[in-house]
């Protein structure tokens, strides 16, 4: 910095680019009534920043990959419908621009447009994570969910259509059955990257109101399953690694405050080899 202070910067995941990421910042930044950095500096600070690009989110966040997977699901049953010619060239655009203009809202905008309280129950974290049955996992909002966001309308709407058009088509009931098999698969998928995305953005709130509220001989422990050595396919997913013969890794990072009132981080790995014959778990 021009102050002479070094800020270190971790190296982190990016899933979306450089343009979409300074938009999503400059709205946050209207939204605090913050005033931010040029774009021309904006672009330099990503370029500096050190960060991995990736284009598949499979074994990294395999809800977040399913999901995508949902949204690709749909524009091929809308294609189902156009080959079919249920529906026209344009009803087939029109469908396929919708789920797309869905999907980005979902990876890119959604996760900055939900709140601990909001009116707009989609974007409500104390509604949205309340369990509708047990009442001892339920808070009350103290206020009334009275507008709806369009975007979040817009998935309901174009789920809603698809079903409709194919109800109505002139298909066997057994091709429109088992569409509709196709169709609830997708929604369920997409549904639950969406509650993946409330759960983090709840879980993110809570780790950073814990810390700022450390005290001298206190602290957090995250546990966590980092990797594990010889994968046996090209980027296979998390749940294609259990079972197999390798070694894992095993993270424990410890986050205090010691004496000076200064955050420290300690960090342990645990390797745990698995073999018919030899189990045991060492400390790196």
């Amino acid at each position: 910095m021009e102050s002479g202070n070094t800020i270190t910067i971790p190296n982190v995941v990016r899933t979306a680019c450089h343009t979409k990421l300074i938009q999503m910042y400059q709205s946050y930044c209207r939204e605090v009534e913050f005033q931010p950095l040029g774009i021309s500096s904006l672009f330099k600070i990503l370029e500096a920043c050190a960060a991995s690009k990736r284009t598949s989110l499979q074994g990294l966040d395999n809800i977040a990959a399913e999901g995508s997977e949902g949204y690709d699901n749909l524009i091929n049953l809308v294609e189902d419908l156009h080959s079919m010619n249920v529906i026209n060239s344009e009803e087939s655009k029109e469908l396929t621009n919708s789920i797309t203009s869905s999907k980005l809202y979902m990876k890119t905008d959604y996760k900055l447009h939900v709140q601990e309280e909001n009116q707009c129950a989609t974007h409500c974290r104390t509604w949205l994570l309340s369990d509708p049955k047990n009442l001892a996992f339920q808070s009350i909002c103290n206020h009334h969910h009275l507008f709806k966001c369009e975007k979040c309308q817009l998935f309901t709407d174009m789920c809603d259509k698809i079903r409709q058009v194919n109800n109505s088509s002139t298909t066997s009931e057994e091709l429109k059955e088992e569409f509709n098999k196709d169709l609830d698969d997708s929604i369920i998928k997409i549904e639950n990257w969406g509650a993946h995305i409330v759960r983090t953005i709840n879980q993110d709130s809570w780790r950073l109101e814990r810390l700022g509220s450390l005290l001298q001989g206190q602290g957090i422990i995250i546990m966590d399953w980092a990797m594990k050595f010889l994968p046996q396919r090209f980027r296979e997913k998390q749940t294609d690694w259990f079972g197999q013969r390798g070694k894992h890794w095993h993270v424990t990072v410890l986050i205090y405050v010691d004496t000076d009132n200064n955050i420290c981080v300690s960090t342990g790995i645990y390797q745990k080899i698995i073999s018919p014959k030899d189990r045991h778990v060492q400390l790196i």
